[in-house]
């Protein structure tokens, strides 16, 4: 396989304090698992493929859970996050930042010379220092491992001779050739073989053939310079160690004949206590010969496989359907349990296995598998109860909640249509803040949780005609606090008759004691677009993927909401015109996670939904006596006439409709629940929310409950509720495991006055 030393777009994270002299403009590749190749100019020694299925990965374990920036790994949480690189001396430095369970881990790839030392625009590129850095940002002691995997290959050969040494023995010697032939009186090559604690070695070589002095030399130095020895190093197959999770076999165990030469270094889980880091690193490069360049991995969504089974949950005796497309750049075999030969990039086929099943789709290149998916299919028995709900459907009772009016202060803005953009006015919408003061925490949110103090405040409204103007105000830990929602203008200016089409969000603090108060303050704000929960979030220029932090040095003057379908901009958060004092971060995420995250947002995305949220943070500001502080965005539409809504705190009455497994048809029990529902049609709105068990995949029960939802909402529509009445949001199975299985088969509807 050939590559060319043209570098892919790079990243690095800006407060590194790497050489920037001859600096080139940082460029910026977001969405993406910062997988990567290391070569010389033609590439002829590398590891990894550069797309787009390298295999040059890592593995975190944070308490016993397993995420890595490789996709496809059963059981495990694919990490992706923003990629930024620069040029100095002739050099790409790249770096990757991903989140997880509370720890920052953040890759860089470090270009060093022969030395190991940094380039001073003299000397070249011979190594790469590849470095690990481990931060806990959470409050408590995390107990923390790394695994790295490095795929080897020199030119075309995938099964490489590998072979340790000392560090001292790669350095003597009058020429390349001298350096070599010293080699061979030092450890003999092990096919498969794993080194423990003081035995590891300080350096791994990698030869193309049994004919050493004629082939190009890898080399990693695992403990030089600032290499820190791993505390086990294992050689062996890369097809043997592909599906690592944290576990994995004793290579001195195989029987199978030794292919396809990889090298994998750990370190063991150790303790890292708040606020605490720890950093891994070794070099991987050349002896004697330059010049070393990187590439890439694209990511998986640009070339990527979908693999589905549907449905992923059946009754002995049903049957499901296998589905596959692949755009299978490198020509590759498609290779699938159960099917003979090789399958074509796209097809179907259905299986009714009688107990449960994993299927597994192999991408296999010249013997080698480039790309592994599993999809598990879940066979239940016939006599596993199906409906909670098929008793006599007159003792379906909806649950009444008391009709009084509470409000809280969060909202949504939209358009007079109730075309919402942000969201929800109901029990829990998210439009929520988040103030800390001094050590302690309050939000408007009553779900935030019991570290957090539930804020009730006072709600006033004026000008009830077109685009109203409302305050909130509330008391904690000595400070005044007032929300107030002001419509404008499209020149930001306030309009106190007929409707606005921005909004101005704006929070004031107010200091009421003697002495000196710390506050901290975050807005939570979940974009929606009309029924369109999966809103698109860009700058000016691309789409800002889910799991990004956007910190205040990359953060526009306006971000703008999307439609999922690609349609025309809806919605516009200005966060730097006007009044607008721009946060110093906002995270771009999905809205069930953001919203337990507090004041501190560790973005986090799930594949099974695109739920947006948008999570805004200031920085601390001190207040002295009396002072007062005032901070706020502006929400508009340069399309809609907007009206705000505050939500309620306390619903008039919820019904709750079934389904069977698998299932998104209406039974006879459920059309009883929703006459229940119609003998009413003078609600304020509806809220219809969906929900699943957790039997099955995350990706299909997300669409489960999508399609539960679409089969009530059609129903309320079809017997008269107005379709401008009713709001919906599908949960998948986020909140499954409070309930048993065919309690949480459901469709709740909740009516609001």
């Amino acid at each position: 396989m050939r590559f060319f030393l043209s570098v892919f777009i790079l990243l690095a994270l800006p407060h590194l304090a790497y050489p920037q002299a001859g600096k080139a403009d940082t460029t910026i590749t977001l969405k993406c698992d910062g997988r990567f190749t290391l070569g010389t100019k033609a590439f002829k020694l590398m590891y990894g493929y550069p797309h787009p299925y390298s295999t040059s990965h890592f593995i975190v374990n944070v308490n016993a859970k397993i995420g890595t920036n490789r996709p496809y790994l059963a059981q495990t949480t694919y990490l992706r996050g923003t990629q930024k690189s620069w040029t100095t001396h002739k050099a790409t430095y790249t770096t990757m930042q991903y989140e997880f369970e509370g720890i920052k881990v953040v890759q860089r790839l470090v270009p060093v010379d022969k030395e190991l030392a940094e380039l001073n625009g003299k000397n070249f590129t011979q190594y790469y220092r590849v470095e690990y850095e481990l931060l806990n940002e959470t409050k408590v002691e995390k107990k923390v491992g790394l695994v790295v995997l490095f795929d080897t290959q020199i030119a075309d050969n995938d099964n490489c001779l590998m072979q340790t040494c000392k560090y001292d023995n790669i350095r003597k010697g009058k020429s390349f050739l001298e350096k070599v032939l010293s080699l061979f009186s030092f450890s003999s090559q092990q096919r498969e073989r794993a080194y423990y604690a003081e035995d590891v070695p300080e350096v791994v070589l990698v030869f193309k053939s049994e004919q050493r002095h004629k082939d190009i030399t890898g080399a990693f130095i695992l403990d030089a310079r600032q290499a820190t020895p791993p505390d086990e190093a294992l050689i062996g197959r890369w097809t043997y160690y592909r599906n690592i999770r944290w576990g994995y076999p004793n290579p001195n165990e195989a029987n199978q004949d030794y292919t396809d030469s990889a090298l994998l270094l750990r370190w063991k889980e150790r303790v890292i206590l708040p606020a605490q880091k720890r950093t891994h690193a070794t070099y991987y490069g050349v002896l004697d010969m330059d010049t070393l360049g990187v590439k890439m991995t694209l990511p998986p969504d640009k070339t990527g496989t979908d693999f589905t089974i549907e449905p992923d949950t059946i009754y002995i005796g049903e049957s499901a359907q296998l589905q596959w497309q692949t755009k299978n750049p490198i020509k590759a075999d498609v290779m699938i349990t159960g099917l003979r030969n090789k399958q074509a990039n796209k097809g179907a086929h259905k299986v009714n296995p009688f107990k449960t099943e994993t299927y597994t789709l192999r991408l296999v290149l010249d013997g080698k598998e480039v790309e592994v998916q599993e999809r598990q299919l879940v066979v239940l028995p016939k006599n596993a109860k199906k409906n909670p709900t098929t008793s006599n459907p007159s003792t379906l009772k909806p649950s009444t909640l008391p009709p009084t009016k509470k409000f809280d202060g969060r909202f949504t803005i939209g358009s007079a249509g109730k075309n919402l953009l942000f969201g929800y006015p109901y029990n829990y919408s998210t439009s929520h803040f988040i103030v800390q003061v001094g050590h302690k925490t309050a939000s408007n949110d009553d779900e935030l949780g019991h570290h957090s103090t539930y804020l009730a405040g006072k709600l006033t409204t004026s000008n009830d005609k077109g685009s109203p103007k409302t305050q909130v105000s509330y008391d904690f830990e000595g400070i005044t606090i007032v929300q107030t929602l002001t419509p404008t203008n499209m020149s930001l200016e306030e309009i106190t008759t007929g409707f606005g089409q921005y909004y101005w969000i704006e929070y004031s603090f107010t200091n009421n004691t003697t002495h000196a108060k710390d506050i901290h303050f975050a807005l939570m704000l979940d974009a929606m677009i009309a029924q369109d929960d999966n809103s698109l979030v860009k700058n000016s220029q691309q789409k800002i993927p889910l799991n990004t932090n956007l910190a205040s040095q990359d953060l526009p003057e306006t971000l703008f909401l999307y439609p999922s379908n690609g349609g025309l901009e809806v919605g516009e958060l200005i966060l730097g015109r006007g009044k607008a004092t721009k946060p110093h971060e906002v995270a771009v995420g999905i809205w069930q996670h953001l919203s337990t995250e507090g004041y501190h947002p560790k973005t986090l995305h799930k594949a099974y939904t695109n739920d947006c949220a948008l999570h805004l943070r200031w920085e601390k500001k001190t207040l002295k006596p009396k002072e007062n502080l005032k901070l706020g965005v502006y929400l508009g539409s340069a399309t809609y006439r907007l009206v705000a809504l505050h939500h309620q705190q306390k619903a008039s009455v919820k019904h709750d409709v079934f389904f069977d497994l698998n299932q998104s048809e209406l039974t006879t029990e459920s059309l009883a629940t929703l006459e229940k529902v119609l003998e009413r049609k003078d609600y304020a709105y509806l809220v219809v929310e969906g929900f699943t068990d957790k039997t099955g995949s995350p990706e299909n029960n997300y669409i489960l409950s999508q399609k539960r939802v679409k089969a009530v909402q059609d129903y309320l529509v079809q017997h008269g509720i107005n379709a401008s009445q009713i709001l919906i949001k599908s949960h998948g199975q986020h909140f499954a495991g409070k309930e048993s299985d065919e309690k949480e088969r459901r469709v709740s509807v909740i009516a609001f006055d």
